[in-house]
């Protein structure tokens, strides 16, 4: 996880019309810090990429917790209306895995581990986000923006039945890493499978095997089968917010940065989940009700 690196200077202009002091947010994009401005004056919308549920949280989940509770409290105490969302990955391989292995239903080990979770940051004096929805409660809309990705050349199936996203149709794969693609390779994040057209492609929609439970064996018109890392946290946030959103630059995060600036035109240009929104102003994007 990034730093969140940011300062905070007088903001220029009416104080009326926007809280006080003004926060400078790092760009990844640009390489600078560039002031944050929200869209709507004196509202904000903090969009945050939470856990897969299928085992206790860890250290870094907590870091996670703490640092996007201190950016949510300080963003109320300055002023602004806040909506905080916090995604839920509740699907997975790992989560298919551990699930088969307890002899549980995948529903049964992830509502555990999201009832641990919330435990944990009970414990640790963090306040709820504002929303934490389940990326398995958008598969319908995951398979249309699915869809929308084939239509426009920028998706495949490949051999394996899986559907995948080409980086090589997409101009600005690495753009945001300030890396090309002959600096990139498969990393331990990227699945590296027989069929694709590239080692860098990543899944969008993961085929079902016969030994997977039918509860991942959703329909498809590509075949039974479950969303990729992809494209889940996209949808979610896009689907329930304006601004497609990263927060960092894994090889998972420039995944999903790829998909989403493929079906929206706008790129997700800056860390600790602060983003620029196309077409010019600054947000903290966030799957919120209404941003």
């Amino acid at each position: 996880m990034p730093d969140f690196r940011a300062q905070f200077v007088d903001y220029p202009g009416s104080k009326a019309n926007y809280p006080s002091p003004m926060l400078k947010i790092y760009n990844t994009l640009a390489r600078e810090k560039q002031a944050f401005v929200p869209i709507q004056p004196g509202r904000a919308s903090m969009y945050v990429c939470g856990m897969t549920v299928y085992d206790f949280c860890h250290l870094g989940h907590a870091r996670v917790m703490v640092v996007f509770d201190l950016v949510a409290r300080w963003l109320r105490a300055s002023g602004y209306a806040l909506t905080y969302v916090r995604n839920i990955t509740d699907i997975d391989d790992k989560i298919i895995r551990r699930a088969q292995e307890n002899g549980e239903t995948i529903r049964q080990l992830t509502d555990r581990f999201i009832a641990a979770m919330n435990d944990d940051a009970s414990a640790l004096g963090v306040l709820r986000p504002d929303a934490e929805p389940r990326a398995t409660e958008y598969v319908a809309q995951m398979l249309e923006l699915i869809g929308a990705l084939e239509q426009q050349g920028y998706a495949y199936v490949a051999a394996s039945q899986d559907v995948c996203f080409s980086v090589r149709k997409f101009e600005g794969y690495g753009k945001l890493s300030g890396k090309s693609l002959e600096d990139l390779r498969a990393g331990e994040r990227v699945d590296v499978m027989a069929g694709k057209q590239d080692p860098l492609d990543f899944v969008l929609w993961k085929h079902a095997r016969d030994d997977e439970p039918a509860e991942v064996k959703g329909p498809s018109p590509w075949g039974p089968g479950r969303p990729g890392a992809g494209i889940s946290t996209f949808t979610v946030a896009a689907r329930t917010c304006s601004s497609p959103t990263t927060r960092t630059r894994s090889p998972s995060r420039k995944a999903r940065t790829s998909a989403s600036t493929s079906i929206t035109g706008c790129t997700t240009v800056s860390s600790a989940s602060m983003t620029r929104r196309c077409p010019s102003r600054w947000a903290i994007s966030s799957p919120s009700a209404k941003c």
